[in-house]
């Protein structure tokens, strides 16, 4: 199988080789000002080795910049904030608890509350990534309000850190954050 082709990268990594051409041409030597561009291209050639070492890393982390991110994983809850739009914020409930688990082709929520145990919300079925959102097509659910499709917005903070907005009420939102589990 061929190496995924990355633009940005690939970018990087021409413009540094075109940068080594024009230093290394014979008809650069001779001319004035040749050691401050010699310092220029030298400068210029580090930073793009860390920025193309920063793409690559947001890549290996996040997917490309051309696909969607990757939240295939196990997730645990961070926070769970509500906006209703006029400047209000409020949790979700005190002690909000819980985990949302992506796997190739389906997904499953669940999240419960401390102060209120008959507090919950689960649900699950298929999704998908589309745009930088992921929407869930709700197929098993704890409450027949959970049975529909919901989009929300996906904020990659890094690879381990994610979180999910979508609209709450009239005009607000709601902020799920995440925090990827990794193995102990």
């Amino acid at each position: 199988m061929a190496p995924e082709f990355k633009p940005t990268v690939f970018a990087i990594q021409f413009l540094t080789f075109i940068l080594c051409l024009c230093h290394l041409s014979p008809y650069s030597k001779g001319q004035k000002g040749f050691r401050m561009w010699t310092k220029v291209i030298y400068f210029v050639h580090f930073s793009l080795l860390v920025l193309g070492w920063t793409a690559q890393a947001h890549t290996d982390c996040l997917g490309s910049l051309d696909s969607e991110p990757i939240v295939k994983g196990v997730w645990v809850l961070t926070g769970f904030k509500l906006d209703d739009g006029k400047g209000n914020i409020t949790p979700w409930c005190d002690g909000a608890y819980g985990v949302i688990i992506y796997t190739a082709e389906y997904m499953s929520v669940a999240i419960n509350c401390k102060s209120d145990p008959k507090k919950v919300l689960h649900y699950s079925g298929p999704f998908e990534v589309d745009s930088g959102m992921v929407i869930h097509n709700v197929q098993n659910f704890s409450d027949p309000s959970y049975h529909q499709v919901y989009r929300r917005k996906i904020i990659m903070h890094d690879q381990d850190h994610m979180d999910l907005e979508g609209p709450f009420g009239d005009g607000g939102k709601a902020t799920i954050s995440w925090i990827r589990r990794t193995e102990d």
